[in-house]
């Protein structure tokens, strides 16, 4: 949300399961929570977010290099024992020779 360049994180839960974490939010769910220029730069990250759709288009880049790192497990079975991912997160496990 910050870029890494500003303080802040954001958690997501069911009133069912955030109650169970804290009894009292207001003990210690976030450090850095309020600071005003942190929360405009999560702002502004949500909106590139939302007006460029970066969820969607990671998830269909991360579909063509999936099938491409797939297709370099098929080739190389040898080398490459499974290429996984969902969105533009990969992992490329290798054989242990």
């Amino acid at each position: 949300l910050g870029g890494g360049v500003m303080p802040i994180g954001a958690t997501i839960a069911t009133e069912e399961v955030f109650s169970v974490l804290f009894d009292n939010p207001f003990l210690h769910t976030t450090t850095f929570g309020g600071n005003p220029l942190a929360c405009a730069a999560a702002l502004a990250t949500i909106n590139v977010l939302l007006e460029q759709n970066l969820p969607a288009q990671a998830e269909q880049k991360g579909d063509m290099l999936l099938d491409g790192f797939r297709q370099l497990a098929r080739e190389y079975p040898d080398l490459v024992q499974e290429a996984r991912g969902k969105g533009m997160l990969m992992a490329i496990e290798f054989v242990d020779n």
